[in-house]
């Protein structure tokens, strides 16, 4: 996000909710809220809730939304503690607890992702916008509702909108309820006729 003025928040040992975008996702929309003098976590609400519904930069889906997926996942351990994270089709949140200086941790997921998507869509250049939002968790309460927001928000978008990944547990799921009600692996169709509406995700690892 290009906030010349947006303040990053280094706290050690604090959760971090974190958003960040890919740089076609930028229009004059959004430079008219950048430019708004409100508060940035207000702003930022402002532009969660339009980049839900912009198909400005909406690079992450399909094949490149697994390999976010993937990539995310891989980090645990090494660059945070991950607790959850969704992959929107042009953002992603993430909710952890940095084990480096959160500016390391940004640069080594961005620039790792950034490679392989351009690799992948054969593009060259900048892939994210450079900023991105971040907030410490202070207390349970907020803890809480940053977990659900970032459960929730792709779960707005319906599945003609939004490209589904499951986490490795919910495919085991999916197929063996599959062998016991069609007697092999599901089709997608299937697997939505088996899979309840409540433990449907999309783009969101929850472990």
């Amino acid at each position: 996000m290009k906030h010349a003025h947006l303040t990053h928040f280094d706290m050690n040992g604090y959760y971090q909710f974190i958003t960040f975008r890919t740089a076609d996702s930028t229009d004059s929309f959004l430079l008219r809220l950048e430019s708004q003098n409100r508060p940035n976590r207000e702003n930022q609400m402002a532009m969660d809730e339009y980049l839900d519904v912009s198909r400005q930069g909406a690079y992450l889906q399909g094949d490149v939304l697994q390999f976010l997926f993937e990539l995310v996942k891989a980090k645990n351990g090494d660059l945070y503690d991950l607790i959850c994270f969704a992959i929107m089709s042009n953002h992603v949140h993430l909710l952890i607890k940095p084990l480096h200086k959160l500016s390391v941790v940004m640069q080594r997921v961005k620039a790792a992702s950034a490679k392989g998507i351009n690799d992948m869509l054969g593009r060259r250049g900048t892939f994210w916008e450079k900023d991105y939002y971040d907030k410490p968790i202070r207390d349970e309460e907020y803890f809480r509702l940053v977990y659900q927001y970032i459960k929730n928000n792709p779960l707005k978008l319906n599945a003609t909108s939004a490209t589904k990944v499951a986490p490795r547990t919910l495919v085991a799921y999916y197929n063996q309820h599959a062998i016991a009600s069609y007697g092999g692996a599901a089709s997608a169709a299937q697997r939505d006729d088996i899979f309840p509406e409540r433990l449907r995700f999309y783009g969101i690892y929850d472990d």
